[in-house]
């Protein structure tokens, strides 16, 4: 065997050796290794999270200022303070008229506005509620409102105080159906009336209630044009525009027929 020979046991321990040697060189450089793979992951998930807006980086907007609208209790106590003080003017005005106001003659009359005047009505109806009183509001159509007596107040009461009604508005029955026949359907000629009612008093009833002042003639070629006076208006608490006397009147009879209806 020559001298620089090695024998195939030695051969096998060498390579044995460099093995264990490399495998020693690869486990202390994979920590370096991998150092930096995760370092270059980290720093990639980090600029997409900047793009995608996830948890990455916290990314500030810039909010528009909002000023606080919320009221400070000063502010909320001087407002129901004037809410309170419009209540009995409102009372007033309804108890004044006599029929039905709207939500927005009440506010430009008071100087106020719609909103606080629907409000104070329905503080007064509550209130009136809580009384038991023998008065009510109502509102008979969308935004129109009335002071008026309860139901089971207008109908028993009718009796005791109807000696406090003018003697010029006690009309009997028939004569009642004749003013409430004109007042629907003013202005109608007298021919046209009696038509319709299909009754031979009709005359006598015209001539009483114009004698009375409750209606008006206006003379027109063989008849007569009728209509309800202004001290019709007047003593029976309707508005004197047409239109709104023959609404607030198509009210009153629906009333009336639903009060009827009710047993005593």
């Amino acid at each position: 065997m020559e001298p620089n020979e090695e024998s195939p046991a030695e051969e096998e321990q060498i390579e044995s050796e460099e093995a264990v040697e490399g495998e020693e060189n690869v486990s202390l450089a994979a920590p370096s290794v991998i150092t930096e793979e995760m370092n270059e992951v980290s720093e990639l998930d980090v600029e997409d999270s900047k793009l995608e807006g996830e948890p990455g980086e916290e990314i500030v907007e810039e909010a528009p200022i909002q000023v606080s609208e919320v009221k400070t209790k000063e502010e909320k106590e001087r407002e129901r303070e004037k809410k309170e003080k419009l209540v009995p003017y409102v009372e007033a005005a309804l108890f004044l008229a006599g029929r039905p106001i709207s939500e927005l003659e009440l506010a430009e009359h008071l100087g106020s506005d719609r909103l606080t005047v629907r409000w104070a009505l329905r503080r007064i109806k509550r209130q009136l509620q809580e009384q038991n009183s023998a008065l009510e509001i109502l509102n008979p159509t969308k935004d129109r409102w009335v002071l008026q007596l309860c139901e089971e107040f207008s109908r028993g009461l009718y009796d005791y105080i109807e000696q406090f009604i003018p003697k010029e508005a006690m009309l009997s029955r028939e004569e009642i159906d004749t003013l409430t026949e004109i007042a629907y359907r003013q202005p109608i000629t007298s021919a046209l009336l009696v038509k319709i009612v299909g009754r031979p008093t009709i005359y006598d009833n015209i001539r009483s209630l114009h004698e009375k002042g409750f209606i008006i003639l206006e003379k027109q070629e063989r008849t007569n044009l009728l209509r309800t006076s202004a001290k019709f208006a007047d003593i029976y608490g309707f508005d004197t525009k047409m239109r709104n006397l023959k609404i607030q009147l198509v009210w009153r009879l629906k009333k009336r027929a639903k009060l009827d209806k009710k047993p005593m």
